[in-house]
């Protein structure tokens, strides 16, 4: 795995206060309320290429950047009451790898 180089990465994924977006529930509501702004057509591309991207990480599968995408909403799973458990878990494996490389 990669050294984390980005101080802002390292703090928001190793920290518990750091937000959280539903992605996708945000983009669907704003679409849902907006009916007079053309923002559905925008979405759905949007969506697609928000589905590469989540497949991409999937592939990649680090613990870093799952963290990120568990935050965004965009992992399934990332609404359960364990996703916490999980991103501890995530950050156990980038503190362990660290000691590791070190």
């Amino acid at each position: 795995m990669k050294e984390i180089k980005s101080k802002n990465v390292q703090n928001y994924v190793m920290d518990d206060m750091a937000w959280k977006v539903d992605l996708p529930r945000f983009l669907k509501e704003i679409s849902e309320c907006s009916t007079n702004v053309p923002y559905a057509a925008s979405f759905r591309i949007l969506a697609q290429v928000l589905n590469v991207l989540t497949e991409r990480a999937i592939e990649i599968n680090d613990p870093v950047l799952n963290i990120i995408m568990l935050r965004l909403g965009l992992y399934e799973g990332a609404h359960d009451k364990n996703v916490d458990e999980v991103i501890s878990q995530l950050r156990k494996l980038i503190t362990d790898n660290k000691k590791e490389e070190d």
